[in-house]
């Protein structure tokens, strides 16, 4: 069967689908406390797990060293309102007078799906015999982006509405650990907060980072991989954005802070950020300049400019439900006078440090 992965809200629940052939598959269900550390998976909860790869399922894959994600490319057909919050589609349901059954079960159902629940985007990971992978997400998205694989992530449920993930139910990387004999199949998926290009990073031992670009209900990341690019030969990894206020989750304080790592040491690092421009400074969040530098930028036009969230509740709180990026340019200058540049988009987070 060809690979075709779809997000839909279906009856009871709103949830990912991957038609990949199986019909035996656990189901996936969310975690009952947020995740602060990595998980692995091994041989164990892997090996036992039928394959539900179809014939075609390599033309809609991710290949990084010894891990695929299997069914990936498809998400950046999806329209952006799949990455809706699952409230906001269960609601839409809830309120079709034409829709009958559909209607009365997404009313039950809506009283038991948390705030900030988004629907899991299933991706099965196949590693190679033997050999161990990690994947994670960019620090600058882990307010909007988790890994649903771990055990515990996968297996807590809440009884009536499975599917309905939040963010802080998943993992922020997974490691995972292959048969020795096989090639192993690892079931579960990502919660993506809103559509964007998902920044993420798989380690294997003895093989450099790679670092990917997937689109969720985007066409393309090739723009935002092409800035990127632009930048690898001197920046060590992406830049991260970060609303940085004293209270958790408020914006009320429109400040946002800004840190670079670098390959090699600078004299001197500024950025623009959606064309309002500052000055880092070397060090900070426990990096050491001249190779980390920091800076931050009051009024950052959080409630009204080029940065507007949209609150998730009132007029300050502001947790990632509703997606933000933003174009940072960087400007490098080398201490033989010499100036680099580079233009990445980056996702805004909730919190900062």
């Amino acid at each position: 069967m060809q690979c075709r992965c779809t997000v839909a809200v279906v009856g009871l629940i709103c949830t990912s689908i991957a038609a990949c052939g199986s019909q035996s598959r656990r189901p996936l269900t969310p975690s009952s406390a947020a995740r602060s550390a990595s998980s692995t998976v091994g041989c164990a909860e892997g090996g036992s797990n039928p394959s539900p790869l179809g014939s075609g399922w390599k033309a809609t894959s991710v290949v990084s060293g010894p891990l695929t994600l299997a069914c990936i490319k498809q998400y950046a057909d999806q329209p952006a309102a799949a990455f809706a919050p699952a409230r906001e589609a269960l609601g839409l349901l809830a309120s079709d007078p034409g829709s009958g059954h559909q209607r009365r079960a997404a009313q039950r159902t809506l009283q038991q799906t948390p705030r900030g629940s988004y629907a899991v985007s299933e991706a099965v990971v196949r590693v190679a015999a033997g050999s161990q992978a990690t994947l994670a997400v960019a620090s600058a998205q882990r307010s909007s982006v988790a890994l649903i694989y771990g055990r515990r992530a996968r297996n807590q449920d809440r009884p009536g509405a499975p599917g309905a993930y939040r963010v802080a139910d998943g993992d922020p990387s997974v490691t995972f650990r292959a048969c020795p004999q096989a090639d192993t199949d690892f079931l579960g998926g990502i919660v993506v907060a809103g559509p964007r290009c998902l920044a993420m990073t798989v380690t294997s031992p003895g093989r450099r980072s790679a670092h990917l670009r997937l689109a969720f209900g985007k066409d393309s990341c090739a723009a935002a991989t092409r800035l990127a690019d632009r930048g690898q030969g001197y920046l060590r990894r992406d830049p991260q954005l970060g609303v940085a206020c004293s209270k958790a989750n408020s914006i009320a304080c429109d400040r946002v802070g800004v840190g670079v790592w670098l390959k090699q040491p600078a004299k001197r690092v500024t950025a623009t950020i959606n064309g309002r421009a500052l000055l880092l400074h070397a060090g900070g969040l426990g990096g050491r300049g001249p190779r980390y530098w920091e800076g931050y930028l009051k009024p950052a036009g959080l409630i009204r400019g080029p940065l507007k969230v949209t609150p998730d509740r009132g007029r300050y709180y502001w947790q990632g439900t509703h997606p933000k990026d933003a174009r940072v340019l960087i400007a490098i200058r080398r201490a033989d006078g010499s100036t680099d540049r580079s233009s990445v988009t980056v996702a805004l987070a909730a919190g900062w440090g």
